[in-house]
């Protein structure tokens, strides 16, 4: 049984400590909204009061908040890097590959260990056989917490030993993604625009892609464009577009055009802002179609 703090108790941040507890790992959980805390406190965790009783607590710190400055901020505001001292420090947060070498060298100013994550899946899909998460970081470091960190996922994929690595190859599937959720999300505007059946597009276009991820997405694409029916299918509009900015933020970095990322997020920023907030990529073929 290990020891451990998850700090970040959203959606991911909770499906993160129910797998740690479904494991019998002894979890502290910390969120500045405490009321977030309380459902996985009645599940079995300890509620850390301070940042403080967290970071004390634990042999393992694992991070699932909105970014990497607001993890850097958590740590040196009540000067509790000294505590980690030997300790574990894993970043769950979506990041580009910069952020990353920013914490690794505080890490390794105060002698702590740092395994940089990136997850996969969704939050409901963690603990499960369709969880995935990238690490990169050292490998001894990444051996001594794999039992632990498996709790999380069975398909941990060790992508370098280069910090950055985990999140370079997470923006880098990210395009793939994006890109292929777009071509289906603009060919189903095309389609409900000439009045023609979405579904048959689907049923056509999964017989001759051969992408699984396209093959993912089809599946529920047409219900929801036909329906109008955007529900939030557990990432945000809000969630897809942080995510893109970081992804742009990265292409900014290494002289990468970003014009096809930008209209992506330019459209995702459009649904956001005609009422679609809080439901899902599927939206934004209402804001497609002029």
């Amino acid at each position: 049984m290990s020891k451990i703090s998850v700090i970040g108790c959203g959606k991911m941040g909770s499906s993160l400590t129910k797998a740690f507890l479904n494991s019998g790992h002894d979890v502290f959980v910390y969120d500045v909204i405490k009321e977030s805390c309380i459902p996985l406190v009645e599940q079995g965790a300890r509620l850390a009061e301070t940042p403080r009783q967290a970071v004390t607590n634990c042999e393992l710190m694992v991070f699932s908040i909105n970014s990497y400055a607001s993890t850097i901020e958590f740590l040196e505001k009540d000067n509790l890097l000294p505590l980690l001292k030997g300790k574990t420090l894993v970043q769950l947060s979506t990041g580009i590959p910069q952020e990353t070498k920013e914490l690794e060298k505080i890490t390794k100013e105060y002698d702590i260990d740092y395994l940089d994550g990136a997850i996969m899946c969704y939050p409901n899909q963690i603990g499960t056989d369709e969880s995935c998460i990238l690490f990169s970081g050292d490998e001894t470091t990444l051996n001594n917490n794999e039992s632990t960190l498996k709790s999380l996922s069975k398909n941990l994929i060790k992508v370098s030993n280069d910090i950055g690595g985990a999140s370079t190859l997470d923006c880098a599937l990210l395009t793939l993604y994006y890109g292929t959720y777009w071509g289906i999300l603009q060919a189903a505007a095309l389609c409900k625009s000439q009045n023609f059946s979405v579904q048959t597009f689907a049923d056509i276009a999964k017989d001759l892609y051969l992408f699984p991820v396209a093959t993912e997405i089809l599946k529920h694409v047409p219900q929801d464009v036909e329906s109008g029916s955007y529900k939030d299918n557990m990432a945000s509009n809000m969630v897809h577009s942080n995510a893109i900015q970081r992804l742009i933020e990265m292409m900014n970095k290494s002289h990468i055009d970003t014009s096809v990322t930008d209209g992506i997020h330019s459209l995702i920023q459009k649904a956001i802002t005609a009422g679609y907030k809080n439901n899902n990529l599927e939206s934004i073929v209402e804001v497609i179609r002029k």
